[in-house]
């Protein structure tokens, strides 16, 4: 068997198989499935372009956008019926 043909998410699975058939107890299971998945040291997560960190929209503005949505939707249903 040759270990370098196979896909990452193979690789992954048969490693997590060897690290849960040596774990003791199951939170020995979950601290290897964390360390395992981890992103490694010093990974830093990129942000969306042009969205600053922190800065979602609040309640009234998703209402606004979910009614506005809501007219479009009713628009397109009288357009594609009648």
């Amino acid at each position: 068997m040759d270990i370098h043909s196979w896909r990452l998410r193979t690789l992954l699975s048969a490693v997590e198989a060897r690290l849960d058939a040596s774990a003791e107890d199951d939170g020995e299971r979950q601290r290897n499935r964390a360390k395992l998945y981890a992103p490694p040291p010093g990974h830093v997560k990129k942000q969306a372009a042009g969205r600053v960190r922190g800065q979602g929209m609040d309640l009234e503005s998703v209402r606004a956008m979910m009614s506005q949505m809501s007219a479009q939707d009713a628009q397109i249903g009288r357009a594609v019926s009648g």
